[in-house]
């Protein structure tokens, strides 16, 4: 598609190219403090400029974005999105956001030139639909929260903010091989989620487990450790998600077939990246609110301001989106419920 070329030239023309700094909103001035970070390194203060731009680089800044919405748009027209009589769905997955957030955290000059970019790029995206005169609903939402990076919680009043002592978790593995007369690996650790390994003998399997939940519940950054039985003996609950407990919140993401033997909980405000100069100085992946929470926002040409005051799930979003179309899932098992988003006190899309 000529959408496709035309993004394809203009990735052409910044990968490998010098690029000049991006300019400083006024609304982002308050939030462009330098954070050391080690190793004569600082974030918080980027304006996204190089002298030869690198494809790690393009994703990590506002032209990803920019180019992905261009793009939709694009395809939008040569496909008639909209125009064909039925309806169209189309999905944009805008991740510059993600990118920098990890890069140089949330709370910085870097991630408000993105949003200020995102924000103006998204209304070109919708004055072309509307100059094509289509009729459209938009839904924004986000996968995941986030936590910014301790250094600047700290300098904000989070005294509690830290990074995880890598050494106090990484000598676990050693550390539980050599009291079990085993040559290891014993576990392994993805984000949190340990799985043990299958080397070990079937009857020392929970030796193993009890041995590194014993270990890891002693350290102070470590909040809570819940091991598999633990977990699926919680019963999935229905109560609203601002009432679940941790370990609700646990099991509604837990697989039995594919997470791990335990799971830790790190400390709130702990980040798992013990060093922060490798590229990456912030993440997510807990069940605290700051990770759970994403924002959900209907929209479409002169809706009214409405706020939905009842806790909301992500799984809400389907439901909604087909009342506002029109689309009749009455007769279909579905998770979510419909929200009612007409601040009208008289009206409501929701059958």
């Amino acid at each position: 598609p000529a959408a496709i070329d035309a993004a394809n030239r203009r990735i052409g023309g910044i990968v490998g190219r010098p690029r000049q700094p991006r300019t400083l909103p006024a609304q982002c001035a308050p939030f462009s403090r330098a954070v050391p970070i080690g190793n004569g390194q600082s974030v918080g203060t980027g304006l996204f400029a190089s002298d030869a731009v690198t494809a790690r680089q393009l994703l990590t800044s506002p032209d990803a974005d920019e180019i992905l919405l261009e793009t939709a748009a694009g395809l939008a027209e040569e496909l008639s999105l909209g125009r064909r009589g039925s309806i169209d769905l189309l999905a944009i997955g805008l991740a510059a956001a993600d990118y920098i957030g990890h890069t140089y955290g949330p709370g910085g000059a870097e991630m408000c030139i993105e949003l200020a970019a995102v924000d103006a790029a998204l209304g070109r995206f919708f004055e072309a639909l509307d100059a094509r005169g289509v009729n459209y609903v938009a839904m924004l939402t986000s996968d995941h929260g986030g936590l910014d990076m301790p250094e600047r919680q700290v300098a904000q009043g989070a005294g509690d903010a830290e990074r995880l002592d890598g050494a106090a978790v990484s000598g676990l593995d050693a550390e539980i091989a050599e009291a079990m007369g085993l040559s290891g690996p014993i576990l392994h650790n993805s984000g949190g989620m340990y799985y043990v390994d299958r080397s070990v003998p079937e009857d020392r399997r929970t030796e193993a487990i009890d041995r590194a939940t014993a270990l890891l519940r002693a350290n102070r950054q470590v909040y809570a450790v819940y091991t598999r039985d633990q977990i699926m003996e919680q019963p999935l609950v229905e109560a609203p998600p601002e009432n679940w407990t941790l370990l609700d919140r646990l099991r509604a993401s837990f697989h039995p077939d594919r997470s791990g033997d335990f799971i830790i909980v790190l400390q709130p405000r702990v980040t798992p990246i013990p060093d922060p100069t490798g590229g990456y100085v912030a993440t997510h992946g807990s069940p605290w609110d700051y990770d759970r929470e994403v924002p959900i926002l209907f929209w479409w040409p002169g809706a009214d301001h409405m706020e939905q005051p009842l806790g909301v799930m992500t799984v809400d979003i389907m439901p909604t989106l087909a009342s506002l179309i029109g689309f009749d899932i009455s007769g279909v098992e579905i998770d979510g419920r419909c929200l009612d988003v007409m601040a009208a006190i008289d009206a409501s899309n929701c059958p």
